[in-house]
């Protein structure tokens, strides 16, 4: 019994040296099949979500202090501003 279970620590233990020496490739292998159909290589279909990337952005129409404004400037700081826009957003 003693002789099982000493074979059985050193087969582990042979694993898991040979798995820490060679943690970079596994981990590559895995994340090439965790992700192999992650993305598409293009956008074939017809929907069109909105401005293309790098066009200028669209006026706004927002309401402050009771006027309405079509510009961000008016929302800018001596700081500059964060705006986000969600592309995919269906109202």
């Amino acid at each position: 019994m003693k002789r099982i279970l000493t074979g059985i620590a050193l087969v582990a233990a042979t694993a898991a040296l040979v798995v820490y020496a060679f943690r970079e490739p596994i981990t590559g292998v895995v994340s090439e099949q965790l992700t192999a159909d992650m993305f598409v290589a293009a956008d074939t279909d017809a929907f069109d979500p909105g401005p293309a990337i790098g066009s200028p952005f669209p006026l706004i129409n927002a309401l402050r202090e009771g006027r309405t404004e079509n510009t961000v400037t008016p929302f800018m700081a001596t700081t500059g501003l964060l705006f986000i826009a969600n592309r995919s957003v269906e109202w």
